[in-house]
């Protein structure tokens, strides 16, 4: 039976201190377990985190060095999510800069949390260069990806991402999740109800004999 956990705090309080959201990060990580271990979840390569003029584009788009313990690959499942733009690092004085043309862009690193499929949570660093593509267009290159295990104390300091902020979006990416199975179940129905429809024809008509 699914954990009543945040239900019971939600009920029982008016307020939720800031270390009580921590404990239900991990009771929601813990009911979504055998849920996302069942799905077929975004793989880490598609995480759109990285500036390419207006727009973000993919990390695998680069090709970049993956750095992990073995366990975790651009291939691994889970849901991920960027810091906040506010808090890339940037490093100064770096990158591409052409000051008479008024151009530049920076060298950096952005973090993102991550649950995993198995429910790990973990803390992906991308490295990236600062470059120019097509004129005037600021590309951040993905060059090295970080990939760690961690704790949530740790992706809190380094993302810089709050903890609320963190539950809903796990709940949004069920949602996401379930509207697709709900869009396959559908379809699905669809061509069963076909397949009968056809199979009571031929029953009625006979037409094997």
């Amino acid at each position: 039976m699914p954990s009543l956990q945040g239900l019971r705090t939600f009920v029982r309080k008016d307020k939720i201190e800031f270390e009580e959201w921590f404990e239900l990060l991990e009771a929601r990580a813990g009911l979504l377990k055998s849920f996302l271990d069942s799905s077929t979840l975004p793989e880490l390569g598609h995480l759109k985190c990285l500036h390419n003029a207006d727009f973000f584009h993919e990390i695998d788009a680069d090709n970049p060095k993956i750095v992990s313990d073995g366990n975790f690959s651009l291939k691994t499942q889970g849901i991920f999510q960027p810091q906040p733009s506010i808090a890339i690092e940037y490093f100064p004085g770096s990158g591409l800069r052409e000051p008479s043309r008024g151009f530049c862009c920076l060298d950096g690193v952005v973090r993102s949390w991550g649950l995993t499929r198995s429910g790990q949570w973990v803390l992906i660093s991308v490295n990236f260069s600062g470059q120019k593509v097509s004129g005037h267009r600021k590309y951040e290159k993905a060059e090295i990806v970080l990939i760690e295990e961690t704790d949530l104390a740790t992706i809190m300091s380094m993302t810089k991402c709050e903890p609320k902020g963190i539950w809903f979006e796990l709940g949004k990416a069920v949602r996401d999740i379930v509207e697709r199975r709900r869009q396959n179940l559908n379809a699905a129905l669809a061509v069963e109800k076909v397949i009968d429809a056809e199979e009571l024809a031929f029953s009625v008509t006979n037409r094997d004999r």
